[in-house]
């Protein structure tokens, strides 16, 4: 078999694992604000900002009310697809979901660029179909099968 087809440059190597490591970037400043956000850089009260965003922006306490109008869920979206697709413009922690699932996707197309020799704007427009199948695998899983139908969706109760 002939390997020399299969190698790849350098300078994609360097994209790829650059493009890893953004994404472990990105996964660091959302488990900082899951997880530390009162210890962290992120604004910690509603007059402060960081990177123009305010504390109703980073906080996931309070941010996840923004992907709906007037922060209520129950009077539907902000703006077309706020709760969907378009939910990385709502908050930080969406934000940089959206930056390390893009930054993965781009690491696994771009080597498929390379090898079946496509333009490189196919790469960009391969992250369409990786963002919608991607989100139907997370759709089934996070609205349908791991989901109970229960008579009150509000129980909250661990079992012990």
């Amino acid at each position: 078999m002939n390997t020399s087809k299969l190698k790849l440059p350098i300078g994609i190597i360097v994209a790829c694992i650059s493009l890893v490591i953004i994404a472990g970037i990105a996964n660091g400043v959302m488990d900082t604000l899951q997880f530390h956000y009162g210890k962290s850089v992120f604004p910690q009260g509603p007059e402060e900002t960081f990177l123009g965003g305010s504390h109703q922006f980073w906080h996931p306490d309070l941010s996840w009310r923004n992907k709906y109008q007037d922060g209520d869920p129950d009077k539907g979206p902000a703006f077309f697809l706020s709760t969907t697709a378009l939910v990385f413009l709502t908050d930080g922690w969406h934000l940089f979901q959206f930056i390390m699932l893009s930054a993965f996707q781009l690491a696994i197309i771009i080597p498929f660029v390379h090898f079946l020799r496509l333009p490189w704007w196919i790469g960009l427009v391969g992250l369409i179909p990786a963002k919608v199948f991607f989100g139907i695998g997370f759709a089934l899983m996070y609205s349908w099968v791991l989901i109970e139908q229960r008579e009150n969706p509000d129980q909250t109760t661990i079992k012990q």
